[in-house]
């Protein structure tokens, strides 16, 4: 399918933004006094953002995955731009957090709803999600995000999309994104039995020199190649 998507240049999958907030302060963040943060962009207008998705659809597009300078699911329009590329025939993958989905205040700020109604609604929409696992400790995961009580909202979050049943498909539509680091080097293989255990895609990252990633300061939580 790839080699005859090639032949007829077509694009079938599509790595796409939505959004530029976030409340997070991850140490990795690739956004973060990152080149990009210095240029005078305003955020993309929706209508723009659905343009650009109807070009993408022109050309063969059959899934994109949702991911970059922002926390998607902070956004209001999350659900319209969701519900933009369900009805094109499009699957949607979200790379997330999931600290929305695990505090129902915030998340019916937000979305007028609560966190068990977002995922219930996500997965009605035909999305795969991708959860933001660096460690289950919290004081390891709290401070690697740089906000408290983000590994409980994070981990309710998660427990509320295997309830609303991403898990039980084959292949899986719930998965694990790990950026492997010093700090978590002892739970990785435990993170990675999750696999077996709850039907969940893995994902293991090691750092990206981009953003806050290129600091020196930053290279003591790198996981080497020893380690």
């Amino acid at each position: 399918e790839i080699r005859e998507a090639a032949r007829r240049n077509q694009l079938i999958h599509l790595d796409y933004e939505f959004g530029r907030g976030c409340s997070l302060r991850c140490w990795y963040c690739f956004r973060s006094e990152d080149e990009r943060d210095a240029e005078d962009r305003s955020p993309m207008q929706f209508e723009t953002w659905e343009n650009v998705l109807d070009q993408a659809c022109e050309l063969g597009l059959k899934s994109i995955k949702l991911l970059g300078q922002g926390e998607l699911t902070e956004n209001k329009k999350f659900f319209q731009a969701i519900e933009a590329i369900q009805k094109r025939g499009v699957t949607p993958l979200l790379f997330t957090a999931a600290h929305v989905m695990g505090n129902d205040r915030l998340c019916k700020k937000i979305h007028g709803m609560n966190g068990e109604q977002f995922c219930k609604r996500l997965y009605e929409l035909g999305a795969s999600v991708m959860v933001k696992v660096n460690s289950f400790d919290p004081t390891v995961q709290d401070r690697i995000v740089g906000r408290i009580e983000y590994t409980e909202k994070r981990n309710l979050g998660l427990e509320r999309l295997l309830k609303a049943g991403f898990a039980k498909h084959n292949p899986t539509r719930l998965g694990l994104e790990v950026a492997m680091m010093n700090t978590d080097k002892d739970e990785l293989e435990d993170i990675y039995n999750l696999k077996f255990l709850l039907n969940v895609y893995i994902d293991l990252d090691p750092f990206m020199p981009c953003g806050l990633t290129k600091h020196p300061d930053k290279l003591d939580f790198e996981l080497s190649m020893a380690d």
